[in-house]
């Protein structure tokens, strides 16, 4: 029957198309002629897809009309083991893969985890292991999906789950804890609401040194700062390359500030990481896959901004690049989106935050420099940002911002920047927070 409705489809799709386009040479309305053409590509699809993806499927040869037959170009990555036969398996359509998760018991001991993690291998499966503070999760993708039941059963194991979502290691499900990425002594994610402030670029030693001091005094734990910057028009200040760097680091070591600035191409790499702890990709690189499967073998943490038109589910895929590398210790940061809005240079969007929040264990941090561009609407910003849960601010800010080679406008003045910690430091308590306890200074505080 399956040969029948295929030869069918061989024979009437051609036709269906032939008279659509008869039609519309004769005059026919135009939208008769597509709905004839639209019937034809509809039966192709329905009969042609069922049987060459049954084919490609199986791995078998694609028949036609005519007798003829031609290997299957394709072989799915896909298989599905019989429940009955941890070793047998038969090939399902494309684009069904084991993605579960195995909740390790809270008592189970090392060897039964690791006995566990064997035998997934075995089954030809990829284990990615997380370890709670309550028990171990086992992350299993692999091109064969197995029964559920063949892992039940095994010591140790408390249940089996499959994740929904497209990411995998960014869910909740894989990882119910919430992830802490620790530089040094400064915990971020944890209930210590981090603030990494600076200017948008390193430009002059006294500049960087100045500033680093300000957002010290103020309380902040991290200092940021570019060397290189992806500016739009290629004639705008692009940075100082290694000699920023080398500035921002000496500053960052003076005022025992840890440094987080951007890298743009995979190139940058190897000298970024003799100055940095922390890597920074900007929304423009948000999807930029080569660069973020390279961070995922580095052995530093990467803050990952949402890119300007990004959705949070691509957000996300993003960060599940870097993690499937295998560098866990990622940080999504909230910068605005673009929309029709021009009153601002982005659309902060600060439901985000507690929607990423309740979606994976990685800790986000708010960017309100760049959510609205503007230094007067920054501190506002930052005080919802905090309120909402996120973990941490990224802010920029300058010694002297109304003569900054770059991105002036939207850096705050230190006194302004002072009177802000000041407000979060009484927002933060009353969500469960803190946030750096050292007296802030308050000398010339200014709206």
């Amino acid at each position: 029957m399956t040969n029948q409705r295929f030869v069918f489809a061989w024979l009437v799709v051609p036709t269906l198309a032939a008279a659509g386009a008869t039609l519309e040479a004769a005059g026919t309305t135009h939208s008769f002629a597509a709905a004839i053409a639209t019937t034809a590509l509809v039966v192709s699809f329905y009969f042609f897809d069922r049987k060459s993806s049954s084919a490609v499927a199986t791995g078998t040869a694609l028949p036609n009309p005519l007798g003829e037959t031609r290997p299957a170009d394709l072989k799915s990555d896909t298989a599905m083991i019989d429940p009955g036969s941890a070793n047998e398996g038969t090939w399902e359509a494309p684009g069904t893969i084991s993605d579960e998760v195995v909740v390790m018991n809270a008592r189970a001991t090392e060897a039964q985890i690791d006995s566990v993690i064997s035998r997934l291998i075995e089954l030809g499966m990829d284990v990615h292991r997380s370890s709670g503070v309550t028990s171990t999760v086992l992350r299993v993708v692999g091109a064969l999906k197995i029964d559920p039941d063949l892992i039940r059963i095994l010591d140790g194991v408390y249940e089996v789950l499959q994740i929904a979502e497209p990411y995998k290691l960014a869910s909740r499900t894989f990882k119910p804890e919430d992830t802490v990425v620790t530089v040094g002594d400064v915990r971020i994610g944890g209930d210590e609401v981090i603030v990494m402030a600076g200017p948008s670029s390193a430009e002059t030693e006294e500049q960087v040194h100045a500033t680093a001091a300000a957002v010290k005094r103020a309380g902040a734990k991290i200092l940021r700062g570019g060397a290189f910057k992806p500016r739009s028009s290629p004639y705008s200040f692009q940075g100082l390359g290694e000699e920023g760097l080398r500035m921002l680091r000496s500053a960052a070591d003076a005022q025992n500030l840890k440094l987080i600035s951007e890298v743009m191409d995979i190139s940058q790499i190897e000298l970024i990481v003799r100055y940095c702890d922390i890597f920074e990709v900007g929304a423009r690189n948000m999807q930029n896959y080569t660069l973020l499967r390279e961070l995922g073998h580095a052995s530093k943490p990467v803050l990952l901004k949402r890119g300007i038109s990004a959705t949070i589910e691509e957000w996300l895929l993003s960060a599940e690049s870097i993690l499937a590398g295998g560098n866990n210790d990622v940080i999504l940061c909230e910068r605005g989106v673009r929309t029709f809005e021009t009153a601002t240079r982005n659309t902060f969007d600060i439901s985000a935050i507690p929607v990423v929040k309740k979606l994976s264990h990685l800790p986000v941090v708010a960017d309100p420099s760049h959510g609205a561009g503007r230094r007067d609407m920054v501190a506002q910003l930052a005080r919802a940002a905090v309120a909402v849960g996120a973990d941490g601010l990224i802010i920029e800010v300058h010694n002297d911002p109304d003569h900054a080679l770059s991105d002036g406008a939207r850096s705050m003045h230190p006194s302004q920047f002072d009177r802000l910690m000041a407000e979060l430091r009484i927002i933060a308590p009353a969500i469960g927070r803190s946030i750096c306890l050292d007296a802030v200074a308050r000398r010339g505080w200014v709206r």
